[in-house]
């Protein structure tokens, strides 16, 4: 039979928790990325069907604009203050 000393035991627990930390770590943030892509792909696809409509809507970090074609009406929205 194995026989094990303390010393060996807290080495042993501390590579473990350290496995399973690094798992949940990394699980949480593969689920992250897949949350982003989900609301990019429902974005992109807002601003397709705003486009066919004839609004040109364009973003970056901060504004989001959407620009009528025919009458070059424009509204503009601050990203970080937008409430529904």
């Amino acid at each position: 039979m194995f026989q094990f000393t303390i010393r060996e035991l807290v080495l042993l627990t501390l590579v473990v928790a350290m496995g399973v930390g690094w798992w949940l770590d990394r699980s949480s943030l593969t689920s992250q990325l897949k949350a982003n892509g989900i609301w990019k792909l429902r974005a992109n696809l807002l601003a397709d069907q705003l486009d066919q409509r004839g609004w040109a809507v364009t973003w970056d970090d901060k504004y989001v604009q959407l620009e009528h074609k025919e009458s070059g009406g424009t509204e503009r929205v601050h990203a970080g203050n937008y409430s529904p």
